[in-house]
């Protein structure tokens, strides 16, 4: 309402994470827009012209973040995130295909195994995932097509298109 555009720039391995689509999915309708890329660079946030926040990233685990206020500095990141973004992919749903996601590469991949008649551990190690996450993946696609079992979900999977 207020002329406020937020667009997020992530990494395409979160295209397999849950969380992160279920979180796309809800405020995408609000206006938020998304894109993936293979690889962003650096973890940045800006605020109008006044305000950048970059992350530090000395080691993996690091979530510190310098503050920069000097509008040279911030210039100089929007243009970079801006080349970002027109290089960048849509999130799958984002496009005109009418608003419902699909399965990530590890969601169909998990389905593939499940309609194939293996176990958890034989997916999981197939797919070099663990057990639980496994298990999240196959509860989110029980709960998504509203299925009772795996046979239920299977059926319901190839009606929606997904195998």
């Amino acid at each position: 309402k207020r002329g406020v555009v937020r667009k997020n720039l992530y990494n395409a391995s979160t295209l397999d994470h849950v969380p992160t689509r279920k979180a796309v999915a809800a405020t995408a309708p609000a206006g938020l827009e998304y894109r993936t890329l293979t690889y962003v660079p650096l973890k940045l946030m800006i605020f109008g012209r006044g305000l950048a926040l970059v992350g530090r990233q000395h080691h993996p685990g690091d979530r510190a973040a310098l503050v920069v206020r000097d509008a040279s500095l911030i210039n100089i990141f929007t243009h970079l995130f801006n080349v970002g973004w027109e290089l960048a992919s849509p999130y799958p749903w984002q496009e005109d295909d009418g608003g419902e996601p699909g399965l990530s590469s590890i969601q169909a991949a998990v389905l593939q195994g499940m309609a194939a008649g293996y176990s958890d551990e034989v997916i999981s190690r197939r797919l070099n995932i663990s057990v639980r996450t496994c298990r999240r993946h196959i509860a989110w696609m029980l709960d998504e097509l509203g299925a009772d079992s795996r046979f239920q979900a299977a059926l319901k999977a190839r009606d929606r298109g997904w195998v």
